[in-house]
């Protein structure tokens, strides 16, 4: 039998959701409670099945870019993906291809690929760029091509378009920095100015008439790495990829170096 439609005095059992007043006569497998979040109707069986049922909940809650998970090197970016339930996917293995996701960069697409986070709420999904901090960040889901399923109810994840990711990076003085004898200035302690040069605006009487002056954006105190790594926030108003002239000061040496590099 089909569906039985008939408005003499049905209960809400089975009721769809415009409130029309429906009766299934008999259950459809395709209505496994496995497959779903939300359920409605009554149960079958041990309570197994039901004769009507919502899909999924969007499953998907938000997403971040944090400067930790920032690979310098590679150059390669981690992602953070938070769901409000937990999600799995047995056929993902660390580096390889999130089937489904998709990471886009001020609109551009990435080839997006699974880190960890199967059978949990929060998901690690890598692409292969350094994002920075000017970044339009999105999230999609295409459960056409992908198979990430609750972990509760076997229930897939719902389509996400271009959802919104949180762009939590700061723009960053980022350099190795080596002694007068070329070896890396390791674990040490260094105070820096960051300058800017040129920038057309004349301020008092001392400038050329043209604004063609440095002028200081910040100062820091920072401890390099192991490497030689020098890494802090820039807090000056300069963009990034923008070029902007470095003055470090090593106190243990009383040694000064300056040079020029852009903000990342």
């Amino acid at each position: 039998m089909g569906l039985i439609r008939s408005r003499q005095g049905f209960s809400n059992i089975g009721k769809r959701l415009d409130n029309r007043e429906w009766i299934i006569s008999k259950w459809n497998p395709r209505y496994h409670q496995a497959g779903v979040l939300d359920d409605t109707g009554l149960p079958g069986t041990g309570g197994a099945h039901w004769l009507l049922r919502r899909g999924l909940a969007d499953a998907y809650s938000w997403g971040k870019a944090t400067d930790d998970l920032r690979d310098w090197t590679t150059p390669h970016q981690d992602i953070v993906i938070i769901f409000n339930a937990k999600m799995q996917d047995a056929a993902l293995s660390p580096g390889g291809t999130a089937t489904g996701h998709t990471v886009s960069v001020n609109g551009t697409p990435q080839t997006t690929t699974y880190q960890s986070g199967s059978g949990t709420a929060i998901w690690m999904l890598g692409i292969p760029v350094l994002l920075t901090h000017d970044d339009v960040l999105t999230y999609s889901y295409n459960p056409a091509t992908g198979n990430t399923t609750s972990l509760e109810t076997g229930a897939e994840l719902t389509a996400a378009t271009n959802r919104p990711l949180g762009n939590r990076l700061t723009r960053r003085i980022r350099l190795s920095l080596k002694k007068s004898d070329n070896a890396p200035a390791s674990n040490e302690t260094v105070q820096l100015a960051v300058h800017t040069y040129n920038s057309g605006t004349v301020e008092g009487p001392g400038d050329n008439g043209a604004g063609l002056w440095m002028r200081r954006e910040m100062e820091a105190s920072a401890i390099t790495s192991v490497a030689g790594v020098l890494d802090v926030p820039y807090t000056g108003p300069s963009a990034c990829g923008a070029s902007v002239y470095i003055v470090i000061f090593r106190p243990s040496a009383t040694e000064s170096l300056a040079w020029t590099d852009t903000v990342k």
